[in-house]
């Protein structure tokens, strides 16, 4: 079944590019990037929007003039462009380098599929269930930036592989996993507390603690704290460099500034307490969705595009927080934990700051969501199918409009 997801996936993305991005402009007007017919190879498109920023990591290194000087690479984390950097050495910049990006990408969707189908195959109890959840996390409308060059990817291999580990008690591999992580996003510091709750939680580690497939000569409170080092270790070490390069440990924090205007905070709070609860961030998603068609009926505009992100972004936003919740019925219980903080420090952290704003890549690695929804309907198999199959075609959309050069979320 993993095999037929990664497939599924594929041919979405490649029917989305091979698709005329002219097609979508009576509808929701000129894009908001590059009109895809002005890039000179089809590789290209997957190099929109934060991609740019990736690139210029990779090539000309972080610049760093200081908070309040606009838009900065800094803002963005280092993983991604390290691996860019290290294709490029092999490859060259030009459209092979790229051509070779897209294929890397291509790989860490397919893998994270397959690293998600035996995680799934752990924890649900039947392979049927398993399977579900396998198609929904490949067909996720938030899978549309997997093979972008974005550390989208990259991120859900780690955080399954790590979810993974936790599974079998193999702590300390976890801990490396999502030390590593935090390098290519900083909300990845959700998989560290995760691991280090999963050490803590565990009567039987704290009995005879075991690290590498060995016991080491160590009280279990130390292990523990060996454990909480090793699961942030990626993010620390950016953080020293930045510290010694440019002087400033938090530069990437202040340079989000540009991006990122904080609302007042009670008007924040309101915000986060209506996106918890679900069913009022369901509601300004339908009021988000009927000035969609509301513009679309008087012809189509931009704007009606941005108003249909938004929406699709509070349904995923409402729909994660929910599934990862039903994911609590699973053992371990870290597994649903996972998916709820990951999507609650999201919304805090970023959704709260821009109002109406949401970024299903941001909460795609909260993959105990899509457990959580084949925990939910694989008894019912018909109303799954056609779950699945509108996650399906909103991929397709929501693909279709990256590569043709919209905003997407």
């Amino acid at each position: 079944m993993p095999l037929l997801c990664c497939a599924a996936f594929l041919l979405v993305t490649l029917v989305a590019c091979l698709l005329p991005p002219a097609m979508l402009q009576p509808v929701f007007g000129p894009p908001t990037w590059t009109p895809a017919a002005l890039m000179p190879h089809v590789a290209d498109r997957f190099f929109t929007w934060d991609a740019g920023w990736y690139d210029s990591i990779a090539t000309r290194g972080y610049g760093w003039a200081g908070a309040g000087h606009g838009e900065q690479n800094i803002a963005f984390m280092p993983l991604w462009p390290l691996v860019l950097r290290g294709i490029y050495a092999l490859s060259g910049h030009g459209a092979v380098g790229r051509a070779a990006v897209v294929a890397v990408t291509a790989s860490l969707a397919c893998l994270s599929i397959l690293l998600f189908g035996r995680l799934a195959v752990r924890v649900l109890p039947t392979r049927q269930a398993a399977g579900w959840a396998t198609a929904f996390y490949a067909l996720s409308p938030a899978a549309s930036f997997m093979l972008q060059s974005y550390p989208t990817a990259l991120m859900n291999c780690l955080a399954t592989a790590c979810l993974l580990a936790i599974t079998r008690r193999r702590y300390g591999t976890a801990a490396v996993v999502a030390g590593l992580a935090t390098a290519a996003g900083p909300l990845m510091a959700a998989l560290s507390v995760t691991v280090i709750l999963a050490v803590l939680l565990d009567p039987d580690w704290r009995a005879r603690p075991v690290l590498f497939g060995r016991r080491p000569a160590l009280p279990w409170r130390a292990a523990a704290m060996l454990v909480a080092g090793l699961s942030g270790w990626g993010l620390a070490v950016f953080l020293l460099w930045s510290w010694a390069a440019l002087g400033d440990p938090l530069a990437f924090v202040a340079a989000q500034s540009a991006w990122v205007h904080p609302l007042p905070f009670a008007h924040r709070l309101w915000t986060f307490v209506r996106l918890e609860l679900v069913l009022p961030g369901l509601w300004d998603a339908a009021r988000k969705l009927r000035d969609t068609l509301l513009l679309l009926r008087q012809g189509g505009a931009p704007e009606a595009q941005k108003d249909w992100e938004y929406a699709l972004s509070l349904v995923g936003i409402a729909g994660y927080l929910g599934c990862s919740l039903v994911a609590l019925g699973l053992r371990p219980r870290l597994l649903g934990f996972f998916g709820w903080f990951l999507t609650t420090a999201y919304v805090w952290l970023i959704a709260t700051n821009l109002e109406g704003y949401g970024g299903l890549r941001l909460i795609y690695a909260a993959s105990p969501a899509s457990l959580g929804a084949a925990l939910l309907l694989h008894r019912r198999p018909r109303v799954a199918g056609a779950a699945l199959v509108a996650s399906g075609l909103l991929l397709l959309l929501q693909t279709c409009l990256s590569f043709a050069g919209y905003w997407v979320v």
